[in-house]
């Protein structure tokens, strides 16, 4: 059998499609994984089911959702639409046939509920996985990064921050939180991959530098990264998922995150260090969305941040066991337990 997948643009969404390619191959299925904009005319031509995965937004979704229709058509019924909800979809602008025709699969209860609640159908959550073939590979590289930090950054708690540069990314928060913390001690450094414009926020500051920019390593390079670095500072406010968050994990690496969801569905604070937000917000970004922003104090996550320091220069066994913990609970997420749950749709008569 012939699998289309159909990945949006965005880098995370091509790494989830090329996760979920490599565990329908091992199953004997074959697989094409499109990351250009969809254009067929006659998908029965290129394969016999189809997966699309996407934001559910009215600026970027609808061509997706025609084309998850078509499959439906012209498949006989083997298609499936991975939803991703960062927020509440605008209801109001999207046609009224799109209700009552798309079903979703969503990447986390988090944007089942949005979904839920901007009227679609949700049929099942299929949550984000890791490969943890490609994190054993990426083992390698960390221990050659390590070597290297440690000697660019002796005596430094290395902290590292990998997220595309937007304001649910929470970047102006780090940057705050991290000059209050300076104000305290400066046993500490933040490496960042992100977008070019975060260099502006960055420039001058001491305790931060900035590594490459986002979307332009290997994702093995990336996984490779998470595991050098002592931990990963989240400071997002907003997400559909996190996977940044259970990839650190999978690399044995503590991660500092608001306890908020959609993180607290496979995060917690028995390993990773949370913070509480304040109040939620609905945001709107212009994209057919309401975000909902969970704001927090910088302080906080400075907070956060100074706890962590402490448990890796003074409790080094607490530290270990953190990071013991973290790699079991991510193994759970492992992309061979979680994507063939998609089996189901592209198979059914």
């Amino acid at each position: 059998m012939k699998v289309l997948i159909q990945a949006g643009k965005a880098i995370s969404f091509q790494e989830v499609g090329r996760a979920i390619a490599k565990v329908l191959e091992r199953k004997n299925f074959a697989v094409l994984l499109h990351r250009q904009y969809p254009s067929f005319y006659k998908l029965n031509k290129y394969c016999d089911a189809l997966i699309v995965i996407n934001l559910v937004s009215p600026l970027w979704s609808l061509t997706y959702f025609n084309l998850y229709l078509k499959g439906k058509n012209e498949l006989k019924g083997r298609a499936v639409f991975y939803g991703i909800a960062d927020g509440i979809p605008k209801k109001v602008m999207f046609p009224l046939w799109v209700f009552y025709n798309i079903e979703f699969v969503a990447n986390s209860q988090y944007s089942k509920k949005c979904l839920e609640k901007a009227g679609f159908k949700v049929l099942e959550v299929v949550p984000h996985g890791v490969d943890l073939e490609e994190v054993q590979l990426a083992r390698t590289l960390s221990e050659e990064y390590r070597k290297r930090l440690s000697k660019d950054f002796s005596n430094k708690v290395i902290f590292g921050f990998v997220s595309n540069y937007l304001p649910r990314k929470g970047i102006d928060e780090l940057v705050t939180a991290c000059d209050l913390l300076y104000s305290k001690r400066k046993d500490f450094v933040v490496l960042f991959i992100t977008g070019e414009g975060a260099k502006a926020k960055l420039k001058g500051k001491p305790w931060a530098y900035f590594v490459s920019p986002f979307g332009s390593r290997e994702h093995v390079e990336i996984l490779g990264f998470l595991g050098a670095i002592d931990y990963l500072a989240y400071s997002a406010k907003c997400d559909s998922f996190g996977l940044p968050i259970l990839e650190a994990m999978a690399m044995k690496t503590p991660v500092i995150h608001v306890h908020a969801e959609p993180y607290v569905e496979f995060s917690s604070n028995k390993f990773n260090i949370t913070f509480p937000y304040e109040r939620e917000s609905l945001r709107d970004l212009g994209d057919g969305i309401h975000y909902i922003f969970h704001e927090y104090n910088p302080q906080e996550l400075a907070n956060a941040m100074d706890y962590a320091i402490d448990i890796y220069l003074n409790n080094k066994s607490l530290y270990e066991d953190m990071k013991v913990k973290a790699y079991e609970k991510a193994k759970e997420f492992e992309i061979d337990k979680v994507y063939t749950s998609f089996i189901k749709y592209i198979t059914r008569e």
